[in-house]
């Protein structure tokens, strides 16, 4: 594995992460949202 393709397979790894991070936080908020619907 040369340095290039380290460099893209490190790149694609903070990309995955990012979007999973992404998809956390939506998750998070929206849950908090329905929590906020439901106590009213």
């Amino acid at each position: 594995m040369n340095n290039e393709q380290r460099g893209v397979a490190l790149l694609i790894v903070l990309m995955l992460l990012a979007l999973m991070a992404a998809l956390a936080a939506d998750m998070t908020i929206s849950f908090h949202g329905q929590l906020h619907r439901t106590r009213q």
